[in-house]
């Protein structure tokens, strides 16, 4: 028999992580792939997202941070 896979969402947290896994909770689904801002790449950013989910108990399986711009072009320009 197949092993049964979770539903879940894509979600951005933008400025605030607890309101916006409290939306997924409210869709009934137990896991989201996120994406937060640059300004969240950071120790507190980090704390927020990880107390928003055992607030909520969503499973995070996915993360993507959107890089701030200077970051970026630094990136491209040294060609990495």
């Amino acid at each position: 028999m197949a092993q049964q896979l979770a539903l879940g969402v894509m979600t951005r947290l933008g400025t605030d992580a607890l309101t916006a896994l409290q939306h997924v909770r409210s869709l009934g689904v137990p896991t989201a792939h996120i994406s937060y801002p640059a300004a969240m790449d950071n120790e507190a950013g980090v704390r927020e997202i990880e107390a928003a989910r055992r607030a909520t108990d969503i499973e995070i399986t996915t993360v993507f941070c959107r890089a701030s711009p200077r970051k970026a072009a630094s990136t491209t320009s040294s060609g990495v």
